[in-house]
Parts: structure tokens; C-alpha cells; sequence
């Protein structure tokens, strides 16, 4: 129990806060408030309920911890209703219930430069926080604006909350909008609508929109996207912004039941920033820079008395930039993969170069070998050639020697004849018949001139047989197309009655007058009627000689191979016929390939018609197409261009 006179000291070994004490107060119960550098001690108001010397200590100490301003404490002051006002290094604040506010510690209030209020500090000295007859504060600041403050507490702590805290207007990259002119009920003609954008656009641009400038600002902002408009504030809902206008600028303003000049404001936006900005007045807040992505937008306001009012919300989001949209992602995915797969066939490919230049040595010595087996095969297709060639030539020969047998045995003839006239010319010569002897030489002259007929035949023959038989010089000349088919056509008939004197076939040949000469190389084109040729007497007599074999009852057959030429725009058609056998459908395919040959082993190269076909169509740029019916005959037609 301590006694009246007693004298104790207290020090922070006791409870006290600090040893430092500026200012002392009581409040109605009896409790003692001690203002100290490190909060505010409280002195029990019973203290015989304990021992000093028990260390029982009779102080409770508060802070920052406890919702104080700060810790460093100047002056304090208890009015009658037992409020308690502190005065701190950062001005003062207030307890409207005594110590239960710090419990909760939101009841306790902040007067400072941060809420508002012209309140930089609480000076230290006696009487520096000083109350009147009226409950009215004196405040010694260190304030070089205010040094001296009456702070009327008992009027703030009556003034109403706000009443309204509403955005104003919203702007884009801070231009103004004409939300009413972007809203899709604009194309309704509602009144409601078309009366506040007549509103809108004198309040925010000062005049109303010409149908150019609407037009303007519609096309400036159409990214622009909103479901409706607010019938309270007429600013859009569901606001979506694309990512070229990610600066955004908020308006707003409250109001009291009587005008507050002293109203404060705090926002943030949420997914831009965590926490809430500085105490200020200023009535708009800007954001620039945004990312894609949701936003809200909170705010609220605080009046003199320092009554907070209800937050306001405001949501809208940001699209991202056409480079990190849905779309430029699922691009990027894409090139993600077609370069994972670059990067794999390069890789592949790497290694089958690897693979690929080990087996070289392996492979250039079987190329060696190939390249031989190839020059051995060329050789042979060479000889094969030539044979066919040969073959031809043959065919030619035989025809040529039975053509020059006839001219031959007239030159003989006649010459034999000629010798006896001679004789019996001398014998009447003596005889002296005139008369006789003139008609001997008249007999003598006519047969000299038929011996010199067929001995030009026989040379022409002969010439022609040297002209097929040399090499082609791969010349084009002006070539009488229907003399050289009809010249193959007989020779090849009597160069195949040469081998067989049975052989015999019917020779139809209708040529046009109109076809004349036209540039081809000769040797190659009869070398073509001639394989033609030849093959269709081969054909026919292959037939007749098969009938005759099997006695067959049919109708006659008399082999017959046809030759037609024609004129036709700007092209020749020759048309070689037979009625042999027709060539096999599933031939069809394969006659004009090399070494292919439907005639029995030994007796055909199989490159007549292959030859042919390139002579015809690479040589010459024309056209050979057969027809064909197995069993009733074979028609090759050829179409050479007149040049």
C-alpha cells in the first residue's frame, strides 16, 4: 500500500513508457495520462490494489501498435465528456470514447497534413494543446503557415457524413468521350439517350456535335466497347479498351448536406496498384501504361470530422495488344512448332549426311560397277539399234535388188537384140539393100533409147538405195511426202517378196496432190514408213498364212495394206492401214517403248516403233496414234506440221 507521503519515482523499470514525460492530464474517473516519447501511459486509477515494491506495475502503455498516429507524444488534453485529444509529432489525434476506442482502434481519429488538415505537429511546451470555456482546442503548430490553430472539435464531431460520391466522366488516353454518341441505343432514337448526349456534349465539349465531327469521334474511339450506359451517371458499363488506349483518367466529386471545402479523397486501382494512394483533394486520379487485364477502380472520401464515406467501384478491362492476343499466341505456338520441327529435320538431315558420307565409299564403288554394267548396256542398245537398223536396210536392199532386176534385164535384152541387128546391118550393108539397112538403124535407134531408159531406172535405184542407206545428217529439207511413201511402200512389198515368193498382198494408196513438200528430214521419215510398212505386210501375211494353216471357211481374206495422205489446216496426215491381226489390247500400252516386240523371239529388235515415235514426235513435233482391233487390223496415223 503506498502512503500519502510517500515520494516514488517511476521509470520505465516500473511500466512507464519513457523517462522523458511532457505533459500529464485526468481525466473524469481518475485515470492519469502521461505524454511520452514512446506513447501514452495510462496510470491505474486503484492503485492500493497493488505493490511497487511487488513490481506490480500500475501503467499500461499504448502505441502505434494501439492505432496512435505516432509514438512520439507532446501534449494531451481531457474534456468533460471524457474525449481524449493527443498531440503527437504528426498532430493530433482523438479518442471520442477514452481508452475503449483502442480497442477499436477505427474509432480513432487522425487530424494531420495526410487527412487534410493543417496540422503539422504539436509543439512542445505548457499549454500548447489548450481547451477554453467552449470545449474549443488551442494548437501551438510548427506549422510556418499556421503556428496557431483553433481546432473546434465539438463542431467536427457534429458535422453529417457525405451524402454522394459519384464519378464524373471518364477520359482515354486524356481525350474526351462522348459515352451517349459511342452507345449502341443511339441508333434506337431513344429520348432518354438523345437528350443526354445533346447534355453530354455541351457540359463536356461545349457545343453539339456537326454529323462530321460525330462520325469522327465515333471512327476515333470505335474500339471502344460497352454493353450500356448508367441511367444515373451515363458512363458506360462492362467497359472494355482496347490496349491503344490504356491511359485512363477518372473524374469524380462528392458532396455533403451543406457545402465541405475541407473533402478528401483516396483511390486505387486494383490490379494496377496494391495500395491506396495519399489523402489528397484532388478530384481526378490518372493511370497510365496498363497492362492487359481486369481492373477496379475504388474510391472513396473522408469530410472534416473525418467520417469515411462507403466506397464507389468501377470495373473495366484491358485487351491485350494484338501481339499478346489469343490469336498471336496461338501463332507463336504455331511457330513454336514448325521451328521444333525445323530443328528436327535439320537435325535428321544432319545425321543422314553423317550416315550418308559413311557409305559413300561403299556406294562410289558400286556407282563404279554400275557404270560399267551401264556402258556395257548402252553397247548393246547401240548394236540393237544398228541391227534394227540393219534390219531396215536389209528390207530396203532386197526390195531395191528386185526393183533394178527389171530395168537390168531390159538393158540386156536389148543389147543382145541390138548385136544381131548389127550383124544382120553389115551383111545387108554388103548386100547393098539401102532401104533394108535404113530401117535396121531405125530398129537400132529405138532400142538404144529404151536401153538408156532403164539404165537411168536402174541408176536412179541404185541412187536411192545409197540415199537410205547413209547416215541421217539430221537436216531438214523440202521433201515430197507423197513420192517417199509411195517409194517405201513398193520397196518394202518387193524387199518381203525378195525373202518370200509366195508373199503377196493388195497395196491400196490414195495420195493428195494438195500435201507437196514440206521440211522434214528425209532418211528419218522413210525410215519410219518403212518400219510402219514392213510391220503391216508382216502382219497380213501372218494372217493369210494362219487361215491357210487352218483351212478356215471363213469369207475370203485377201491381205491388204493401205497408204492415205491428206493436207489438214497447217499439218500432213499420213494414214498407213493393214488388216492383219490388230495388236493386243493389253499391248497397247508398251508398243512405243524400247525392246517391246509382239513378233516371235529372233525375229524383231522391238525398237522399230520406238525409234519411229521419237523420230516423229521429238524430231519433228509431231503426232503418230494407232488404232486398233484385235483380230480385223491396225492404223498408224502420223501428223507432221507444214513449216
Amino acid at each position: 500500500m503506498i502512503r500519502e507521503s510517500q515520494i516514488i519515482n517511476f521509470s520505465k523499470d516500473h511500466g512507464l513508457g519513457d523517462e522523458t514525460v511532457f505533459d500529464i492530464d485526468e481525466d473524469s474517473q481518475g485515470n492519469i495520462y502521461f505524454a511520452t516519447t514512446n506513447g501514452l501511459s495510462v496510470f491505474n486509477v486503484d492503485i492500493t490494489k497493488g505493490s511497487i515494491h511487488n513490481k506490480v506495475l500500475p501503467f499500461t502503455n499504448y502505441t502505434t501498435k494501439n492505432g496512435l498516429a505516432n509514438n512520439y507524444i507532446t501534449n494531451i488534453s481531457c474534456t468533460a465528456s471524457d474525449t481524449i485529444i493527443i498531440g503527437t509529432s504528426t498532430g493530433i489525434s482523438v479518442l471520442s470514447h477514452g481508452l475503449n476506442d483502442f480497442s477499436k482502434n477505427k474509432n480513432i481519429k487522425h487530424y494531420n497534413l495526410t487527412t487534410g488538415f493543417p496540422i503539422k505537429n504539436v509543439v512542445i511546451g505548457q499549454n500548447t494543446l489548450f481547451k477554453d470555456k467552449k470545449g474549443v482546442i488551442w494548437i501551438c503548430t510548427g506549422s510556418e503557415k499556421s503556428g496557431l490553430l483553433r481546432f473546434n472539435y465539438p463542431f467536427l464531431s457534429n458535422i453529417s457524413p457525405i451524402s454522394e460520391l459519384h464519378i464524373k466522366q471518364i477520359f482515354l488516353n486524356g481525350e474526351k468521350i462522348s459515352w451517349t454518341n459511342l452507345n449502341s441505343f443511339n441508333k434506337n432514337k431513344e429520348n432518354i439517350y438523345f437528350t443526354s448526349q445533346i447534355i453530354e456534349e455541351l457540359n463536356v465539349f461545349g457545343n453539339l456535335f456537326s454529323e462530321e465531327e460525330k462520325r469522327s469521334h465515333l471512327n476515333k474511339f470505335k474500339g471502344v466497347k460497352f454493353t450500356a450506359l448508367s441511367k444515373e451517371t451515363y458512363l458506360p458499363e462492362n467497359l472494355i479498351i482496347p490496349f491503344s488506349f490504356n491511359n485512363i483518367t477518372f473524374e469524380f466529386h462528392a458532396t455533403e448536406t451543406f457545402n465541405n471545402p475541407h473533402i478528401v479523397y483516396q483511390y486505387k486501382l486494383e490490379g494496377y496498384a496494391k495500395d491506396w494512394n495519399q489523402v489528397s483533394k484532388t478530384t481526378s486520379a490518372s493511370f497510365g501504361n496498363m497492362n492487359e487485364g481486369n481492373y477496379i477502380f475504388k474510391l472513396r472520401a473522408k469530410n472534416e470530422s473525418g467520417i469515411w464515406s462507403p466506397e464507389i467501384t468501377y470495373s473495366f478491362k484491358v485487351l491485350p495488344p494484338w501481339f499478346r492476343s489469343l490469336w498471336a499466341y496461338i501463332i507463336y505456338v504455331l511457330l513454336s512448332f514448325c521451328c521444333i520441327y525445323i530443328a528436327h529435320r535439320y537435325q535428321k538431315r544432319r545425321l543422314v549426311t553423317i550416315e550418308t558420307q559413311k557409305r559413300l565409299k561403299k556406294e562410289l564403288e558400286q556407282a563404279k560397277e554400275i557404270e560399267t554394267a551401264y556402258e556395257k548396256l548402252k553397247t548393246a542398245q547401240v548394236q540393237l539399234v544398228h541391227a534394227e537398223k540393219m534390219a531396215s536396210l536389209g528390207e530396203l536392199t532386197a526390195g531395191i535388188a528386185h526393183e533394178i532386176q527389171n530395168p537390168l534385164n531390159f538393158v540386156n535384152n536389148f543389147s543382145e537384140v541390138n548385136c544381131e541387128l548389127l550383124e544382120e546391118l553389115r551383111e545387108e550393108f554388103k548386100s547393098g539393100n539401102t532401104d533394108v539397112v535404113l530401117d535396121m538403124i531405125t530398129d537400132l535407134e529405138v532400142n538404144q533409147e529404151k536401153i538408156k531408159f532403164h539404165g537411168k531406172r536402174a541408176d536412179a535405184i541404185v541412187k536411192g538405195m545409197l540415199y537410205h542407206s547413209r547416215s541421217s545428217s539430221g537436216v531438214k529439207e523440202p521433201t515430197d511426202i507423197n513420192a517417199l511413201a509411195d517409194e517405201c511402200m513398193r520397196l518394202s512389198f518387193h524387199g518381203l517378196r525378195a525373202k518370200d515368193k509366195q508373199f503377196s498382198s493388195k497395196m491400196e494408196i490414195s495420195l493428195d496432190e494438195n500435201v507437196g513438200k514440206i521440211n522434214v528430214v528425209s532418211q528419218d521419215i522413210g525410215r519410219v514408213f518403212l518400219n510402219i510398212i514392213t510391220n503391216a505386210f508382216y502382219a497380213v501375211n501372218e494372217k493369210a498364212k494362219r487361215k491357210q494353216n487352218t483351212n478356215s471357211t471363213d469369207s475370203v481374206y485377201e491381205p491388204t495394206v493401205s497408204l492415205y495422205t491428206s493436207r489438214k489446216n497447217n499439218h500432213v496426215e499420213i494414214i498407213l492401214k493393214d488388216n492383219g491381226e490388230g495388236i493386243p489390247e493389253s499391248a497397247m500400252d508398251k508398243i512405243f517403248k524400247p525392246f517391246f516386240t509382239t513378233k516371235p523371239t529372233g525375229q524383231g529388235t522391238g525398237l522399230g516403233l520406238s525409234l519411229s515415235h521419237d523420230i516423229i514426235v521429238k524430231g519433228h513435233d509431231g503426232t503418230i496414234n494407232v488404232k486398233t482391233t484385235e483380230g480385223e487390223g491396225t492404223e498408224f496415223i502420223i501428223s507432221l506440221p507444214v513449216i
